[in-house]
């Protein structure tokens, strides 16, 4: 999993798009969620994961405070 703001990337009110992904170790995008301006990664991790089949899929996620 990994959330990135994109650079130069702003909707019609001037806010910045930031999105989470589901990433392979070799580095392809499997999924990818959009995470609103009022919410966080945590609400869109679930429901991104819900379409993919992860059976005999180990997954991380590192949560980070910014400290």
């Amino acid at each position: 999993m990994d959330g990135k703001t994109v650079r130069g990337a702003r909707r019609p009110d001037g806010t910045q798009v930031h999105l989470l992904a589901a990433v392979t170790g070799t580095g392809l995008v499997t999924a990818q969620r959009e995470v609103h301006d009022k919410t966080n990664e945590i609400t869109v991790f679930r429901p991104m994961l819900c379409g993919l089949d992860l059976a005999d899929t180990v997954g991380t996620f590192r949560c980070c405070t910014g400290t």
